[in-house]
């Protein structure tokens, strides 16, 4: 496990703890590691920057076992898509202060684009995505799929300051 500090300020020294880690590493495979699963629920460490707000898990594995994990992962959540998708689509409207459609938003870890799909129906256009699953990413739909990267994120995978 490494330690993440903010991405955006560069920095680990003010963050509040939002929810502990609540997995023991010995039981995580490619199953287990696939988010919103039910009834386990497992997940990292939830930190907010107290700086600019940002909401970022650490630690977390190394980019190497991430990749290993993710790139076997399946949607295991697929009836509640629907759900989730509206429920993402108030937090965002709500909290990102964007009025024009035509900014470019990245979904990091976009699954099968359920939710970018949902943000192209209310009139958004420049949408991207990034997945290491080959089985999500295969089942995105078309239109957004061409904006969708098959890879974990890392820099260089788009232009500086496009987002």
């Amino acid at each position: 496990m490494q330690d993440i500090i903010c991405a955006i300020c560069g920095t680990n020294q003010q963050i509040l703890q939002l929810y502990p880690a609540n997995f023991k590493i010995s039981t995580l495979s490619s199953y287990t590691f696939s988010a919103r699963r039910n009834p386990d629920k497992i997940h990292y460490r939830s930190n907010r920057c107290l700086r600019c707000g940002l909401i970022f898990s650490s630690p977390i594995f190394s980019d190497k076992k991430i990749s290993e994990l993710y790139s076997k992962s399946i949607c295991s959540y697929r009836p509640q898509t629907k759900h989730l998708s509206k429920t993402y689509i108030e937090l965002f409207e709500t909290n990102i202060p964007f009025t024009s459609r035509n900014i470019s938003i990245l979904e990091i870890g976009c699954g099968n684009g359920f939710f970018l799909n949902e943000l192209l129906k209310r009139g958004y256009k420049n949408l991207y995505g990034i997945d290491p699953s080959k089985k999500m990413v295969s089942e995105t739909p078309y239109i957004i799929k061409k904006n969708i990267k098959k890879s974990i994120f890392k820099k260089g995978l788009f232009k500086a300051n496009k987002f």
